[in-house]
């Protein structure tokens, strides 16, 4: 009998002590941020900036594209996958693509043209 006395009491207070957690409600004022499709550190995201935007190569976009993470660019905007020496220093970009605009690269992932990342 006191054993299962002092179990219901153990389930009690594990009970009481679970967290308790409330839906909150939609706020339309308040806009939702996708979350970076990778992470880089501020070293990598120079040495991103500093290989690309050196290419001569590389063309600036002009056309009006989206700039936000989590943004899909238009099939029309052409991306470029990064130079090895970038890949090589940034392992992390090795599946993405890119493409340049108001001096800011902008990452993007080839499979659903979603933008992972923008190094400013």
């Amino acid at each position: 009998m006191r054993a299962k006395f002092l179990r219901a009491i153990a389930a009690g207070v594990m009970l009481a002590a679970a967290p308790v957690y409330a839906q909150q409600p939609a706020r339309p004022d308040v806009p939702v941020v996708a979350p970076r499709g990778i992470k880089l550190t501020a070293e990598q995201e120079h040495v991103i900036k500093e290989i690309v935007l050196k290419d001569a190569a590389v063309k600036p976009v002009s056309a009006n594209v989206p700039m936000g993470i989590g943004d899909t660019v238009p099939t029309d905007v052409p991306l470029q996958m990064f130079p090895e020496l970038v890949t090589q220093k940034v392992p992390d970009v090795k599946s993405h693509a890119y493409f340049v605009k108001n001096d800011e690269v902008v990452i993007v992932s080839p499979q659903d043209r979603k933008i992972a990342d923008v190094v400013k």
